[in-house]
């Protein structure tokens, strides 16, 4: 495209006087000097404007220049293949026939305002001539020629909106994932300032967000592998990670955690943070665990519930058995059982139906070593589900082969004690039987001797003491009496009840019963026991309490005779 070049002559007439020659050749090369100016100044426009049609020929962006009724005057080739039409097509079209994003009257807007703006860069949509839309950045130039024109300038930035939108989509997903990410996220600058964290990241430390934002952690941290941590990945090229505890300088709140950090460019480093103290927490309950289950006095297994092949077993449960460290593992639970009336496996299966009803088992098993030898234990078995091996029964053994040892030897014992004393029940029963016959063949001689005293008593002694108590003084014959009384109680039953171990009296109280029964008064008991008065009564007192008749209404003579 050539710029139009105007050239207006206009011949004046005027009455001048007449030049002369010098004057006139003065002029003619003052003319063409002027001429060969201007001859050379269109050759620098001519050649001006082939460049620029070069330029506008070769360049990517697309060209317009429009007029100011919003139609194309020219194009160049680029926008022809940007929009697939030819610059046939093209030349005449109005803009809106274009513009897939502004209606005919925005862009018409926007033709008003260029002349006072006289220049303006937006981005718009252009349609294909196959329908199909492009991103446009659009630089317009307003010059004032004729009615007005507009030089265009069209870039396709189709791809740049692309990268764009990929570059928001990322952001957006990135937002995403640092808002609602199950651990904490920073992110540091060169100079260790947080620049951003997120809200699990604030939770962690319990710190809110505004009291981190700014803040220079590297400037305020303890020197401590915490700090070293974040100031290796700062300065460095390789991630670095620290595992431990840590106290936040900004809250106090103390935690353990897992840190990772990187720098992913000269001025941006991103630390990842794990909360960990819960997972410490169990870790050092299993660590216990663990020790504790190492250590047991008692042996203790897992068997998978579907198969019955044990899964873990402790060191104690190894030595029970006679089996190598994990040499147990993945072997049936039957080679545990040892066969008696029941065969290993009936044992098993006789364990595992009552887990299915009750879900714990618990009694005594033989069971059978490595090396054959047989021993007691008594197991305990619960099921539960395990989180690696599923469902399975978990079993404690104790030993009790000693146990069972000594039981066997007391029950032998006990047995040999129930035959010595069954032996000895016999023998007493027997000597039993003969004391026996002993005492009633005493009791029949008793029986013997007592009727013969009496029968001697009532014909030798009762007859002389009559004679001597008729004969006899007061005094006399009342002794007399009383020794025939006496007499007469040999034969009877109540000497011997008032010497019964029921009533505890003494010799002399019995002696004293007998005089008191007689008739005799204190006084002459005393006068006769050459004892006092008072010595009497105090026995009396002592034997009436014996008997049971403490109380005055009762009579001791009449009690006596009752006997």
């Amino acid at each position: 495209m050539c710029c139009p070049v105007r050239v207006s002559i206009k011949l004046m007439h005027m009455n001048i006087k007449k030049p002369s020659y010098i004057a006139l050749a003065q002029r003619v090369k003052e003319l063409e000097s002027s001429a060969a100016a201007g001859k050379r100044e269109a050759d620098t426009l001519r050649e001006n404007c082939a460049v620029q049609q070069s330029i506008l020929a070769t360049t990517f962006d697309g060209f317009w220049l429009v007029d100011s009724q919003g139609k194309l005057l020219d194009v160049n080739p680029s926008y022809c293949r940007l929009s697939g039409y030819s610059r046939q097509e093209l030349l005449g079209m109005p803009v809106s026939a274009l513009e897939a994003l502004e209606s005919t009257a925005e862009i018409a807007d926007r033709i008003r305002c260029f002349p006072e703006s006289g220049h303006d860069i937006f981005e718009t949509i252009h349609r294909r001539k196959d329908g199909s839309t492009w991103h446009v950045e659009v630089s317009a130039s307003y010059r004032d020629f004729e009615d007005g024109q507009y030089v265009i300038f069209l870039r396709d930035i189709t791809r740049r909106k692309q990268t764009e939108g990929n570059l928001r989509l990322s952001d957006d997903k990135f937002r995403v994932v640092f808002e609602r990410s199950p651990i904490g996220i920073m992110l540091l600058d060169s100079h260790g300032v947080i620049l951003d964290c997120n809200q699990h990241f604030c939770d962690i430390f319990g710190v809110s967000r505004p009291d981190y934002l700014g803040l220079n952690l590297l400037a305020v941290m303890p020197v401590s592998p915490v700090r070293q941590t974040l100031a290796d990945a700062i300065t460095g090229d390789a991630p670095a990670s620290y595992d431990g505890p840590y106290t936040s300088v900004v809250s106090g709140r103390s935690v353990h955690f897992s840190i990772i950090s990187e720098r992913v460019s000269p001025e941006l480093t991103i630390t990842l943070v794990t909360d960990i103290t819960t997972r410490t927490e169990a870790e050092g309950r299993l660590r216990l665990q663990s020790e504790i289950m190492r250590n047991m006095a008692e042996g203790v297994s897992l068997v998978r519930r579907e198969d019955g092949i044990i899964v873990y077993n402790n060191p104690r449960f190894e030595r029970m058995f006679g089996y190598g460290p994990g040499e147990m593992i993945d072997k049936n639970v039957t080679i545990l059982n040892a066969p008696n009336s029941k065969t290993p496996a009936e044992t098993k299966q006789m364990i595992m139906e009552t887990l299915d009803e009750t879900g714990e088992w618990h009694g005594e098993v033989e069971n059978i070593t490595k090396d054959g030898t047989r021993f007691w234990c008594e197991a305990n078995v619960s099921a539960f589900d395990h989180p690696e091996y599923g469902k399975v029964s978990a079993a404690v053994h104790t030993d009790i082969t000693k146990r069972k040892q000594a039981e066997e030897k007391l029950k032998k014992i006990m047995d040999e004690l129930e035959l010595i004393v069954e032996e000895r029940t016999n023998e007493l029963q027997r000597k039993n039987i003969a004391l026996s016959e002993v005492l009633h063949q005493l009791d029949i001689e008793k029986k013997y001797l007592e009727s013969k005293v009496n029968a001697n008593i009532q014909t030798l002694l009762l007859p002389v003491l009559e004679k001597l108590i008729d004969k006899s003084s007061s005094i006399d014959g009342r002794y007399l009496t009383m020794l025939k009384q006496n007499l007469l109680e040999l034969t009877s039953s109540q000497g011997a009840r008032l010497s019964s171990p029921v009533y505890k009296l003494t010799p002399k109280e019995t002696e004293l019963c007998a005089l008191i029964k007689g008739g005799f008064t204190v006084k002459e008991i005393a006068l006769m026991q050459n004892l006092s008065e008072r010595t009497i009564e105090s026995h009396r007192y002592n034997i009436r309490k014996k008997l049971g008749i403490s109380t005055k209404k009762s009579n001791l003579v009449s009690f006596l005779a009752s006997l």
